[in-house]
């Protein structure tokens, strides 16, 4: 799964024009060595004339049925046949990156059966406002109350004690000191549209998604190191066996010595997840713990039981690689990530029940991304100013 996942992350970063690294290139040599039919694939790919050409065809054809063809392509080209998470959706959400590696847009996939489009107004009608991702405005707070807008701020030293230092526009590095503060802590928050990266005192690294927030300390001066997160962020945690690292989520506490993990904890959603990438982490929330393994994530209710099971680490960070990824998400939460990347209020015009699956870049326009969703014809969007409507198909 992982290196499946990962040729598909390098050939679309190939088409994008992206500088491949060392490892990238080793992977995609293997692969193409691997059949004819992966360079025949490699070469589809490469010739953009041509794959926009398939683009309009597929879009004109049966999505299901030309899924299934190019899952088979998929099939055909590799010695060792792919694994399948969840029957031909798996290869859909794939082959979706080969058809729309061109223009950026990937069809997503659901499962159930289509409705009658609902024909009040047309697409044009519909999506003629757009929304760009919102102008990043990421602030930190520093202990004294001052607020700083990072955008604007030069680089380098950011406070009086030059302990807190913008090292370039998307991240800041906390300086070590021999005299530790107790009582120095900020808040780094990433607003809609905003994502944002902070090395701490320890040397751990943290990222931040959009409509997020963590407290922290400029030092660890006790037997801990702690911070309080809201929101979402990714953690590289430099190791420690003396003074383990808290990450306190909300109803959870993460407890972990070194290793790297994805905590999930956003007010509007109905649960905290915590995604273990490698090394060993608990989490606790009250009378219930679990210890959770690589590629496993833990899943705590908001009344206080944790559930756990094995998932996707790779969809899990995403957003570190500026994509939406949803795997059989339901609409509104699909809506709610949206929202936090674009500037925009969702309303609902009906009830809306569809699952989702499907990958699609952050950099695009709002009108890109709707278009995308519309196809498989669930749902019209009507753009009015920053409001979404989201209006369900009549059946």
């Amino acid at each position: 799964m992982q290196k499946n996942l990962s040729i598909v992350d390098i050939l679309w970063r190939y088409q994008q024009h992206e500088t491949l690294s060392e490892l990238d290139r080793r992977i995609l040599e293997d692969w193409l060595r691997q059949s004819q039919a992966n360079e025949d694939l490699f070469d589809d790919i490469s010739n953009e004339d041509a794959w926009n050409r398939q683009l309009a065809k597929l879009k004109s054809r049966d999505s299901k049925a030309t899924w299934n063809l190019i899952r088979k392509r998929i099939e055909a080209g590799s010695s060792k046949k792919a694994p399948v998470l969840f029957g031909w959706k798996k290869y859909a959400a794939i082959a979706a990156i080969f058809a729309g590696a061109v223009t950026g847009t990937f069809i997503l996939v659901t499962h159930h059966p289509k409705l009658m489009p609902d024909q009040d107004q047309t697409q044009a009608e519909r999506f003629k406002n757009d929304v760009n991702p919102a102008l990043p405005k990421p602030t930190l707070i520093l202990a004294n109350g001052t607020v700083i807008r990072l955008d604007t701020a030069h680089n380098g030293n950011l406070t009086a004690s030059n302990l807190i230092w913008k090292t370039d526009s998307n991240s800041l590095t906390i300086q070590q000191t021999a005299k530790p503060a107790e009582d120095e802590f900020s808040t780094l928050t990433t607003p809609t549209g905003s994502s944002y990266q902070i090395t701490l005192a320890d040397g751990s690294r943290v990222w931040l998604n959009a409509g997020s927030s963590m407290t922290f300390p400029v030092s660890f001066p006790g037997n801990e190191r702690r911070v309080i997160l809201s929101g979402e962020g990714y953690f590289e945690i430099t190791k420690n066996k003396n003074k383990p690292f808290l990450v306190d989520a909300g109803n959870g506490v993460v407890r972990v010595l070194g290793t790297e993990f994805n905590v999930r904890n956003y007010v509007d959603e109905p649960s905290e997840k915590t995604t273990l990438v490698q090394g060993l982490i608990s989490l606790r929330a009250g009378p219930d713990s679990t210890i959770l393994k690589p590629g496993h994530q833990a899943v705590l209710g908001r009344g206080g039981k944790i559930k756990t099971d094995s998932v996707n680490i790779q969809q899990a960070a995403a957003w570190r690689q500026n994509l939406f990824w949803f795997q059989d998400e339901p609409f509104d939460e699909i809506m709610n990530e949206i929202a936090r990347w674009y500037p925009i209020h969702v309303t609902y015009k009906g009830p809306l029940t569809e699952r989702f699956s499907g990958i699609l870049p952050r950099s695009r326009s709002l009108i890109e991304v709707l278009k995308t969703l519309e196809v498989e014809e669930y749902v019209h969007f009507r753009i009015q100013g920053n409001e979404v409507q989201v209006i369900p198909r009549k059946t």
